[in-house]
């Protein structure tokens, strides 16, 4: 068995270095909120807004949270939600997805929209994901900075990433897609896959690096990775590979829970202290 990543030892790490530079910042700059949209009771969005709470309040950061009813009229959330990133003091805006089942893409796509670019510290406007596709983001996804430094961590910083073989597993807007992305500008041969993908174990096999975030539990098992790879799981609550049968082969691995998920709190902070000097 190889190497077991500890995200929370390094996430402290990442916390010490936020708390430092949060510390150097004029005081009216530290008094920038930051503000997180919840429509609905999703425990599973209560409970990554705790998290992120808690993180930002180790920080000194002002961290509120605006939840909305589930049934609460799309056009006014919208409505609100425009109006929190006109003001000044807001210098962070997030919405915690997914949003209730009454919300259609359209909607969707409007309310998140609605966050002033520089604002957007997830990434999830049409512009940054735009130029984020350009190479030219306003923000790094954290998810995607956690990825790439995980990848350091594993020995594979972004300049010995050119001609490897990475499958990514997962193809969405908040982590597969940009994440994909990155790797190409990277220089790596990216295969991108998802849950629907035929013989997926050709692929994974064929890699040196596997990033699943299928969100389907024990989808990658020991006979579908070669010896030596590389197993990073974004997947949350549970992860994507079996870990007792691919541990054993793999060269590094990321638990979950404890893995990815730590360090993309904290790099999602490490975000809002760039919107603050920056605007």
């Amino acid at each position: 068995m190889g190497k077991i990543f500890n995200g929370r030892e390094y996430q402290k790490k990442l916390l010490a270095q936020l708390q430092r530079q949060f510390r150097q910042l004029p005081a009216g700059q530290q008094q920038r909120r930051l503000v997180s949209v919840l429509v609905g009771n999703n425990p599973a969005s209560q409970l990554y807004i705790r998290m992120k709470q808690q993180f930002a309040q180790k920080i000194g950061i002002n961290f509120q949270v605006h939840q909305f009813a589930a049934a609460a009229p799309p056009a006014e959330v919208i409505r609100q939600v425009q109006k929190l990133g006109q003001e000044t003091n807001v210098a962070g805006l997030m919405v915690q997805l997914p949003l209730p089942a009454n919300w259609s893409p359209a909607q969707e796509r409007q309310l998140l929209d609605t966050i002033p670019p520089h604002k957007d510290i997830d990434c999830l406007t049409s512009q940054n994901l735009g130029l984020l596709l350009a190479g030219q983001p306003h923000f790094l996804p954290a998810t995607v900075a956690a990825v790439v430094a995980i990848l350091q961590e594993a020995g594979f910083p972004a300049a010995k990433l050119r001609g490897q073989v990475i499958t990514v597993i997962g193809k969405s807007l908040i982590v597969g897609t940009p994440l994909v992305n990155w790797l190409l500008r990277a220089g790596a041969t990216v295969v991108s896959c998802d849950q629907a993908t035929q013989d997926l174990g050709q692929w994974t096999r064929a890699s040196k690096i596997v990033i699943s975030a299928a969100g389907r539990p024990q989808l990658i098992t020991g006979a579908m990775i070669s010896r030596g790879v590389v197993a990073i799981d974004i997947a949350s609550p549970r992860g994507d590979f079996d870990f007792a049968s691919v541990a054993p082969k793999a060269e590094f691995i990321t638990p979950v829970p404890g893995g990815v998920g730590p360090l993309t709190v904290a790099f999602l902070m490490a975000n809002f202290s760039q919107a603050i000097t920056r605007h």
